[in-house]
């Protein structure tokens, strides 16, 4: 079932949609939004553009339901954005598919570990980008980027960013804020 809807050219088309008719699933799989994360988005998109489509299906003449890329059309309509750039699934008539595909495009979404963010980071300030414009580029406060840039730095946080112990970039911060002695004891009992 699921080869034809990837397989089958005339059951998929990319189309250049209006935002005002793509309807919102019945069903919506997040149970939050996180406005800020919108808005980062937002910038992001403003700054780069749309990267991926959206998907959506038909439901009635020039109207769409969204199966996923919610994010991105929320980021959208932040924008203003009179279209958006989607794929339409004309094969996806029952809701049980239309969710399957919609939990396999999010189940495995995943945030960057700060060791990767670390990574993208040196790798903007090796093509001579500065702080600020990282921060633009990753649409991330200031802030964001320095603490970041703290970890790279100091060879005891960077190895725990690269082990997992700790994920992200303030935590690390705080961490080696406190005495070595205090963060040996940590890392042992750890």
């Amino acid at each position: 079932m699921f080869n034809s809807i990837v397989n089958e050219p005339k059951e998929l088309e990319e189309l250049n949609l209006p935002i005002k008719a793509i309807w919102l699933p019945a069903l919506e799989i997040r149970r939050s939004v996180d406005l800020a994360r919108i808005n980062e988005l937002a910038e992001s998109m403003k700054n780069i553009g749309q990267l991926h489509r959206i998907g959506v299906r038909p439901i009635k003449k020039d109207l769409y339901e969204l199966i996923y890329g919610e994010r991105r059309l929320r980021a959208a309509m932040v924008l203003n954005w009179e279209k958006i750039q989607t794929t339409v699934f004309y094969n996806i008539s029952s809701n049980d598919v239309a969710l399957a595909v919609m939990a396999a495009e999010n189940v495995h979404t995943e945030k960057f570990r700060a060791i990767e963010n670390i990574a993208i980071i040196s790798e903007l300030k090796g093509f001579g980008f500065n702080d600020q414009a990282i921060a633009r580029i990753l649409s991330q406060p200031d802030d964001w980027v320095r603490n970041h840039l703290c970890v790279m730095r100091d060879s005891v946080a960077r190895h725990i960013a690269e082990t997992g112990t700790l994920l992200n970039a303030r935590d690390l911060k705080n961490f080696m804020a406190f005495p070595a002695a205090i963060r040996s004891t940590l890392l042992e009992a750890a």
